[in-house]
């Protein structure tokens, strides 16, 4: 909620904080903060499963992402592979429950790739969500609609990266007026009135 130039913020626990500035960080779930001020924010919830595999011994340093699969993995530290897929069947929600659909196309793809691992065990899968914009690309800056709300989401599936520099360019333009980089591309009235985008490829 916002009286005059402060917005008021009540938890669940009945704590009401006060602040001249807001930012709506709150990832999957930004399009509902943006409703409670009017404020329409196209970020929508998705299902991202994700598995890891029993520990064997080192075979690659890098994370791999083989974009015509739809696949990426990663070997942890530990020796188990961590691997994920893109599902574009996944509908809008934010239940993050696991399913036998993942399990089996995911082995499938990755012993696609790496025939010779296909006797891995899988020790455990998990989901989140993955904040998605029509274009896959971030909502970063102010809002036209309201004074000083401020907008860092919809990262879908580059957020972990990209926050070191987003929390800077923020804090530049909270303070300074400017971004040292330029950031008006991803400033949210992109969306108004567009029906078709250039997606972002590189989102498994």
């Amino acid at each position: 909620m916002k009286k005059s130039n402060v917005f008021f913020v009540m938890t669940d626990k009945g704590i009401t904080y006060e602040s001249p500035i807001l930012f709506n960080c709150a990832g999957s779930f930004s399009r509902t903060i943006g409703q409670m001020l009017n404020v329409e924010i196209p970020v929508d919830p998705y299902r991202h499963e994700i598995l890891v595999t029993e520990p064997v011994e080192k075979l690659w340093n890098p994370m791999i992402i083989d974009f015509g699969i739809g696949l990426y993995a990663r070997q942890e530290h530990s020796g188990g592979v961590v691997m994920g897929m893109g599902d574009p069947n996944e509908p809008v929600g934010t239940f993050v429950g696991s399913s036998m659909h993942f399990m089996f196309e995911m082995s499938r793809r990755f012993t696609l790739l790496f025939p010779k691992l296909a006797g891995l065990r899988i020790v455990r899968q998990w989901a989140g969500l993955y904040e998605m914009t029509a274009d896959a690309q971030p909502v970063l800056g102010p809002v036209d609609e309201v004074e000083n709300f401020y907008q860092a989401n919809g990262f879908s599936g580059h957020g972990l990266m990209l926050a070191p520099a987003v929390s800077e360019l923020l804090a530049e333009q909270v303070t300074k007026g400017k971004t040292s980089l330029p950031i008006d591309d991803l400033h949210v009235r992109r969306f108004r009135g567009k029906l078709e985008f250039h997606r972002e490829k590189s989102v498994v």
